[in-house]
């Protein structure tokens, strides 16, 4: 191929909407892909906050393939690297792409996820700068979009790899890893791209509330996001229940038809979607309970914006003396890290630094600058953002994020305000005697219950029979004796991690997810406890009254009766997986009738199930 031909595919390129062709002798092969590109379209598909429901960006998936006799865009794309006009073909359709995007009317504030070809480095007509044109033609900044790239197409090498996305990000664009889970170079790509976000495969996605396995993966590689400050998208979320488990497991962004579906008609496209509200439901009070916990101890350190000039950043620091650092923000208010005052130091103590800083073909502006640093959603468990925390040693905190926009941000010692704060919220929420959680935490629980209908749980209500006229009896200090006693035989029979509660008195509760625990048999779980109790109580009484198997007391009336050995009654509630017909106040009523007919039964037990 010429030098005479390059330069001229060059000179062409220099404005990239009025480029006019690649590389190519074959002139008719040039003019059926200009007449083909303009068939295609494109359809935009939201990604969603998961908790919220805010739209933080649209997917731009090309439409019209069938019509030119491809059967799917892969078989596009494959024609086009194959015929050598890849570089071409993918401008002019990423030019369309953020012509749809641009007619959005709050596309302000949104990113443009937009499927990336690595296979256009190949190209003899290749050369980068070109996107930041075309969103400068439509007056939109670098940052709205995002590359989604995918390891069906093999970079050289690992290194190059990584200089690829790294030129990218210098410039300001974000970049996603496709289909994560959907083939088995996924880690290996993680690992050597450094990505902003990481999009799970549907194959994890789908069935996920029935799936252990999926549920367990996703939690793992999610929580390893959250350590280093990647985005995490569920793809292709179809169902409720799906999106409830991608929310429990700590996903970032949704995405998928529950949402909505793609889309050419972007009027119909909206700035959040309500049906990620009325999932929230059964999971609001502890978001919200971990949220207010955030509010009142979080930092309200100022931002700077990356395009802001450095000089700029120097003022910040001698202005605000209290801080040696400074959150940086895109142009959509989402945190890229922080620009620490050493890291200038350099500049600052030799002469002519400040002037050098200026000069953006020295220092690249404030991207030169920026250390990574952990975000969290102010949604995310305290528990969770102290483990971020803890996993980032050297970070000076955690930047907090509400729907992908900048909050603030908690060093160490708004960390351990949360923690003290939190630890207080428990001891007041926590039986002084039993140690166990009490009613606040116990309807908390039930209410999550009743909002998941992804799960199959237990709700287990305890009753000691006939305890006032054992405390008559023995005493206060022997009746404050036999209730530790069945707290501690909760605690040894019950397995770890299922949910137990002191109600108050005598009264006792016990919740179980069985997607947690898919092996226990709860009947058997609850008549063990109570042998175990009749057996240990024992030795409370008088040989003579273990012999009889009664003991004398007074009654309600202040009568003189007999009584059996202490011994516990359980209502049994069983609720299935599937839509709930019942509140909490039901649930309450259902307990009351249960326990009345446990203790009318010779197994002290009464179930119900719905």
């Amino acid at each position: 191929m010429s030098d005479r031909k390059i330069s001229s595919a060059l000179a062409q390129l220099a404005e990239p909407t009025n480029f006019r062709g690649p590389i190519v002798d074959d002139a008719e092969v040039f003019a059926r892909w200009q007449h083909d590109l303009d068939l295609l379209d494109f359809a935009l598909q939201p990604i969603v906050h998961a908790v919220t429901g805010a739209t933080y960006a649209v997917e731009a998936l090309v439409r019209g393939f069938e019509a030119i006799g491809f059967d799917s865009p892969h078989a596009l794309f494959d024609a086009a690297f194959h015929q050598n006009v890849l570089f071409f073909v993918d401008i002019r359709l990423r030019e369309k792409a953020i012509a749809k995007f641009k007619t959005l009317p709050f596309h302000e504030k949104l990113i443009l996820f937009y499927n990336y070809d690595p296979r256009m480095l190949e190209m003899p007509d290749y050369r980068p700068g070109v996107t930041e044109s075309l969103m400068a033609n439509f007056e939109l900044s670098s940052d709205q979009i995002c590359f989604e790239i995918n390891e069906k197409y093999q970079i050289q090498s690992n290194q190059a790899l990584n200089g690829f996305v790294r030129n990218l990000q210098d410039r300001g664009i974000k970049i996603a890893l496709d289909d994560f889970g959907s083939g088995y170079a996924g880690f290996e790509l993680f690992y050597h791209s450094e990505p902003n976000l990481l999009k799970f495969d549907r194959f994890l996605i789908s069935n996920i509330e029935s799936d252990v396995r999926k549920r367990n993966l996703c939690s793992h590689m999610v929580n390893l996001c959250k350590v280093q400050g990647v985005t995490t998208v569920a793809e292709g979320v179809e169902t409720e229940a799906e999106l409830n488990i991608c929310r429990t497991v700590g996903f970032d962004l949704i995405q998928g038809y529950f949402i909505a579906k793609p889309t050419t008609d972007v009027t119909v496209l909206r700035s959040s979607y309500e049906s990620v509200l009325r999932a929230l439901d059964g999971q609001k009070r502890r978001a919200t309970d971990d949220a207010e916990l955030v509010k009142r101890s979080i930092l309200q350190i100022e931002t700077i914006s990356i395009d802001a000039d450095v000089r700029e950043l120097l003022d910040k620091f001698q202005d605000q003396l209290q801080y040696n650092f400074f959150p940086i923000l895109d142009s959509n208010d989402y945190p890229l890290g922080i620009v620490h005052e050493r890291m200038l130091k350099k500049y600052i103590y030799s002469p002519f630094g400040r002037e050098l800083l200026a000069n953006k073909s020295v220092t690249r502006g404030l991207r030169n600058f920026i250390t990574p640093n952990p975000v969290a959603d102010i949604y995310t468990p305290q528990d969770k953002i102290l483990e971020i925390f803890v996993n980032n040693a050297d970070c000076e905190g955690v930047i907090i994020v509400k729907d992908m926009k900048y909050f603030g941000f908690l060093n160490a010692k708004s960390l351990l305000s949360i923690m003290n704060e939190k630890q207080l919220e428990d001891a007041r929420d926590t039986n002084p005697l039993t140690g166990m959680p009490g009613n606040r935490l116990i309807h908390a629980f039930v209410d999550q219950v009743l909002c998941d209908s992804t799960v199959h749980s237990w709700l287990v209500y305890f009753d000691f029979d006939h305890f006032k006229p054992f405390n008559d009896h023995f005493g206060f200090r022997q009746g404050d004796r036999a209730l530790s006693l069945f707290a501690q035989i909760l605690k040894e029979i019950v397995p770890a991690g299922v949910f137990t509660g002191h109600i108050g008195g005598d009264d006792f509760f016990l919740g179980l997810n069985s997607s947690a625990h898919p092996d226990i048999h709860m009947i058997n779980v609850v008549t063990q406890i109570q042998q175990r109790f009749a057996d240990e109580i024992r030795p409370f009484f008088t040989p003579e009254e273990r012999a009889d198997g009664h003991y004398a007391s007074l009654d309600r009336k202040n009568q003189k009766a007999e009584f059996p050995l202490l011994a516990v009654s359980a209502a049994i509630i069983e609720v299935t997986a599937g839509p709930r017909s019942v509140n909490s106040e039901k649930i309450a009523e259902i307990l009351a009738r249960l326990k009345k007919e446990a203790k009318a039964n010779p197994d002290r037990l009464a179930m119900a199930k719905f």
